[in-house]
């Protein structure tokens, strides 16, 4: 059940454009990228 409801939602994010499927180090990056640590 859940495996299908990865499969449905993975379907669903990939048929629309301009979608960041990201993992946490990318999200992570970006982050530093736009944000300083002061």
């Amino acid at each position: 059940a859940r495996a299908a409801a990865l499969g449905r939602f993975l379907d669903y994010i990939t048929a629309h454009q301009d979608v960041w499927i990201a993992r946490r180090i990318d999200i992570a990056q970006h982050w530093r990228s736009r944000f300083s640590a002061d």
